[in-house]
């Protein structure tokens, strides 16, 4: 084992790119970022935007995208320091506080910018393998993204039939029906004899924490997250009169947690698949150019606050 591990961690230092690679992964972003904004604006006029980001009501949309970033941050940290300590690795809370706040600058990037900064840094501070923890928030990813399908299913369940919606969104049903067998067969496939056919090498790194993981250790992990996508839904909820709109709780609650997955698209600083996400899912309820500028000013200043409160924690972890 200890030989392994020592094998998986020379393997998982982190290899220098070329810097025409560098450049040509960015530009390839930017453009994806130049290309959703033009299928947005090619139905929505960057005047209304522009307007209907001039009529926002500063501080109250300010506060709340505050209070935002306050209550999922302090979540966040719970929930990895959980993660952490789950899955044998040493540490404190105040510590993974640190460290998740530093690492807010890389997530304020993008997904898979903070991916790999936490990926980095924590394997850096723990001593152990950088793929085991990719391993671990690979883990996390995966609770994340049923807890974001258990409040849409929720949601075309119970939440939107009660504001006779739910046929706007039926094809959602694809997505529900296929994915629940899929997460049972998985988590079951790992607690049988038939996880051993899985390449030790795998197992004892991206796919650690599923092949330490029980059954109570999705349900506790999928529970945190659906905690942390209600935190966003009754933050957004609050704040969309501040830019004219008024949307059911309802609607938010059970459809949002699918923002939450799509901006996990690789663009930097999640522009475009934000202000995407709002114009396809709350189309319904608003006028498109309120649903667009909110995005953007939503993003630009939860990117803002993270990056501030960061700098601090990159400071007291630079020298380490």
């Amino acid at each position: 084992m200890s030989d392994q591990t020592i094998d998986l961690g020379a393997q998982s230092k982190p290899r220098g790119k070329s810097r025409r690679k560098k450049l040509l992964e960015q530009a390839v972003l930017f453009g994806v970022v130049a290309l959703i904004f033009y299928f947005i604006f090619r139905r929505v006029k960057i005047e209304e935007v522009l307007g209907a980001l001039g009529k926002v009501q500063p501080l109250r949309f300010f506060a709340l995208s505050l209070v935002f970033v306050a209550a999922t941050v302090l979540l966040d940290i719970y929930t990895h320091f959980a993660l952490f300590r789950r899955f044998g690795f040493g540490f404190g809370l105040g510590a993974m506080g640190r460290l998740r706040v530093a690492n807010l600058l890389f997530s304020s990037l993008g997904f898979l910018y903070g991916q790999g900064g936490m990926a980095y840094m924590a394997g850096r501070d723990s001593g152990r393998p950088a793929a085991q923890v990719a391993g671990l928030l690979a883990f996390l990813f995966f609770c994340s993204f049923h807890a974001a399908l258990l409040w849409v299913t929720l949601g075309m369940a119970v939440l939107l039939p009660m504001l006779d919606a739910a046929r706007s969104f039926r094809w959602l049903w694809v997505w529900i029906l296929a994915d629940w067998p899929v997460f049972v067969i998985w988590v079951w496939f790992w607690q049988t004899r038939f996880k051993n056919y899985v390449p030790a090498r795998l197992r004892q790194s991206i796919l650690y924490a599923f092949e330490q993981a029980r059954p109570a250790r999705y349900l506790e992990f999928i529970s945190l997250r659906s905690l942390h996508f209600f935190l966003i839904a009754a933050c957004v909820w609050l704040a969309l009169p501040a830019m004219g709109m008024e949307i059911p709780f309802r609607a938010v609650l059970g459809i949002l947690p699918i923002q939450g997955i799509i901006i996990a698209i690789p663009t930097p600083g999640k522009y475009g698949v934000n202000e995407g996400a709002f114009l396809l899912l709350f189309g319904k309820w608003a006028k498109a150019a309120n649903l667009v500028a909110f995005g953007l000013l939503w993003g630009t200043s939860a990117n803002l606050i993270r990056s501030l409160l960061s700098l601090a924690a990159v400071r007291t972890l630079k020298g380490k």
